[in-house]
């Protein structure tokens, strides 16, 4: 049976992605260079935490709060 382990940080870096938006979203005068960096940023948090869900990385120096037996 595969092994998952689930980070705590994961939580918190979904919890940065959300501020991330409401800060970006309340700038007054943002650029279209300025739109695609900021939407490429956060594209590249999302898939390290999706790789960080399907074991295709892990987060070196932090805990893993769980273990999570996955069935066949």
């Amino acid at each position: 049976m595969p092994q998952n382990h689930l980070n705590h940080h994961i939580y918190f870096w979904i919890e940065k992605i959300e501020d991330n938006i409401k800060t970006f979203r309340s700038q007054k005068k943002i650029t279209n260079k300025q739109k695609v960096e900021f939407i490429t940023h956060q594209y590249h948090l999302v898939m390290l935490i999706f790789r960080a869900l399907n074991n295709q990385v892990i987060f070196v120096g932090a805990n893993p709060i769980s273990e999570i037996l996955e069935d066949d």
